[in-house]
């Protein structure tokens, strides 16, 4: 097991070290590349949605939902799909990536990277989008670029699958219940 797990993390190295040096042409279509975690109920459909909305203007999309069992696959299909575009949601995953990909990251929950006393991998083109302004706050005590943070007061919603629907009237359930 341990020589399986040596082999695994050298193959992922390999993979990293490619995906940072990699050079982007960005005269080509958009390639935008989403993760999400099937662990995080929630976040995991809104990613989706994120993903669908970009692949519905016609973007070229990798919408990855990682198990939590990944070994270098992970790696190895971020290499090929060669990303312009990472949109994370709660994490930076800004490891392994080229300083010539844009990172975008919505911070959605209070994070333990972000209350920590570590460091935040900071480069050139990470951005993070907020909407609460207690998270701007950290991302700043991390020494984090306030001109890289987009405030997003409205939270996205994809307006196909939730919509006001007129059809539906309210009742007044007060009336003749006392």
């Amino acid at each position: 097991l341990s020589i399986a797990n040596e082999a695994r993390d050298e193959l992922n190295a390999v993979y990293r070290q490619k995906l940072i040096a990699a050079k982007l042409d960005f005269s080509e279509p958009l390639r935008i590349q989403i993760i999400a975690n099937s662990r995080t109920r929630v976040m995991q459909y809104v990613a989706r949605d994120i993903a669908d909305s970009f692949i519905a203007r016609g973007y070229n999309v990798n919408f990855e939902l990682r198990l939590g069992i990944e070994d270098y696959e992970c790696h190895k299909k971020m290499l090929e799909f060669n990303p312009h575009v990472t949109i994370n949601i709660n994490h930076f995953n800004n490891l392994s990536i080229s300083d010539d990909v844009f990172n975008f990251v919505w911070f959605q929950d209070n994070m333990p990277m972000l209350t920590n006393n570590e460091d935040i991998h900071k480069r050139e083109r990470d951005f993070s989008f907020v909407y609460h302004s207690m998270y701007r706050e950290l991302l700043i005590k991390k020494d984090f670029p306030k001109n890289k943070i987009i405030d997003q007061k409205i939270i996205p919603v994809n307006t196909s699958l939730f919509y006001l629907d007129e059809n539906i009237k309210r009742e007044d359930k007060t009336q003749g219940n006392n």
